[in-house]
């Protein structure tokens, strides 16, 4: 009967004595058991891989997701799915082997960059999004997940993508609703006050100020009540395009609602009584800019506005408060007579006042001849050897104004030039007069010119031309 462990025997010749007679024998035997039970479990276990790759591969075709899976270390694609595929408008041979950048899927290539310090911050990620573009061109938006995994023996990175456009235009569109004003897109009330409550965390980074321009149409309920409302809502939508074109792509035009607008300006200067020029002067552009007539349906309508400004910064007041400034301000520029502009604090309002008029007096100033030279002389050793012309401004009502007072603002306005030519004129008179005297012909004259005026590109030519000029005349 044979044993329960099974053998396979094999039998040596026998071995006899010296008579020739069998002593012993050897017999070799080999257990079968074991080598057959292995062999049974490596069938078992591929066939089990087998089966397991078919459900993995079903799983990844018939996922109605897109799946990406890409070597971690150069980022190729190893192998993508239909999902992928048809979303995307591509065949396997257009993707396999190569990276998304040389393919070109990324809208947004810097978002790349995030989804890269992302999994390197947390190892994987969930609901990444990012736009990412089909064969032809066309954006779509995704929300991505990703993991890592090792497939053959290797890193690599497992993408799961699902289109999200949708979704995306219908949050788009619930923002817009409830943030922007349904007539002339521009943001509203909501949207500002939101705006101005991050102006605080700003001005950790910063020291500029910025304004609240409060912008209030005049006589706009008669343009209604004569034309009707249709005619009004088109005058709201040019006054808004005019606003924007007012101001700069880092600044933002609110219409808190009616004939009502805000314009937030950023990006002041850190002096109060500057930034509160700066604002003063957008402004009196916008003045300007709603003043032009209105091309209405069969009709030319001429308007105006009002404008009240505060100039804030600090972080003291809330949003809320920073635009009830800016209404108090346009009140009081209505109840001055309308169409111009008043700012909340009585300091600023006394300051541009005092600014605005300093600049009308200074333009007056350069025709009507109110300057003065004065020279500094330059020693050496008892003997004058040079000067230093100064520019004086003899005021008609404020007496001498020093160059410290008025300088600055003609550099600001572009009145440098004319002055810079009057000083250099008025130097070269002097110095051809002076020619008769050998003495003084010996005398250096110094100008101070403005960086404005150096880079003139005729500045050395103008030189020239009034000094020949003035040696002809002399």
């Amino acid at each position: 009967m044979p044993t329960r462990n099974a053998a396979k025997e094999r039998s040596a010749p026998a071995i006899p004595n010296r008579g020739g007679r069998a002593l012993h024998s050897i017999i070799q035997s080999e257990g079968i058991n074991s080598a057959h039970a292995d062999r049974e479990r490596l069938t078992s276990a591929t066939r089990a891989l087998q089966a397991s790759e078919a459900r993995y591969r079903t799983l990844l075709q018939t996922s109605l997701d897109c799946v990406i899976i890409c070597r971690q270390h150069d980022g190729h694609f190893i192998e993508v799915n239909d999902a992928f595929l048809d979303l995307l408008g591509y065949e396997p041979q257009d993707v396999i082997g190569r990276t998304a950048g040389e393919c070109g899927i990324w809208a947004q290539p810097e978002t790349l960059q995030e989804l890269s310090e992302a999994l390197d911050r947390e190892s994987r990620i969930r609901d990444f999004k990012t736009q990412v573009k089909k064969k032809d061109g066309e954006s779509l938006w995704v929300r991505m997940s990703a993991t890592p995994m090792v497939l053959d023996n290797e890193s690599c990175m497992m993408c799961v993508m699902k289109d999200v456009s949708d979704a995306k235009a219908a949050e788009d569109e619930i923002r817009k609703l409830a943030f922007y004003d349904s007539l002339t897109q521009l943001p509203n009330r909501r949207l500002l006050l939101d705006l101005l409550r991050q102006t605080p965390g700003a001005r950790k980074r910063d020291h500029s100020r910025k304004a609240l321009l409060f912008v209030d149409l005049d006589n706009f309920k008669t343009l209604n009540d004569t034309l009707g409302y249709k005619t009004g809502d088109l005058l709201l939508q040019e006054v808004a395009i005019r606003l924007s074109a007012c101001i700069r792509n880092t600044d933002t035009v609110a219409r808190l609602g009616g004939d009502e607008f805000v314009a937030m300006i950023e990006d002041l200067s850190e002096v109060a009584e500057e930034a509160a020029a700066q604002a003063a002067a957008i402004a009196e552009k916008i003045l300007v800019a709603i003043d032009a007539p209105y091309q209405l349906p069969s009709h030319e309508w001429r308007g105006s506005c009002s404008i009240g400004i505060t100039v804030f910064g600090d972080q003291r007041d809330s949003a809320e408060e920073v635009l009830q400034q800016a209404d108090i301000a346009n009140y009081q520029a209505k109840a001055t007579g309308r169409n111009t502009v008043h700012f909340f604090a009585p300091a600023l309002q006394a300051a541009v006042h005092e600014r605005v008029s300093l600049e009308d007096d200074l333009r007056k100033a350069i025709g009507t001849d109110q300057f003065l030279l004065e020279f500094q002389p330059q020693v050496n050793c008892g003997l004058v050897i040079g000067a230093e012309a100064l520019i004086r401004w003899l005021h008609p009502k404020r007496g001498i104004v020093l160059p410290c007072d008025f300088i600055p603002l003609a550099e600001e306005t572009g009145l440098i030039l004319p002055l810079g030519n009057w000083v250099v004129q008025n130097v070269c008179m002097l110095i051809a007069s002076l020619a008769a005297s050998k003495e003084a012909s010996e005398i250096t004259f110094a100008v101070n010119i403005s960086a404005r005026q150096f880079r003139q590109p005729k500045f050395v030519e103008e030189v020239l031309s009034a000094l020949a000029r003035i040696i002809h005349e002399v």
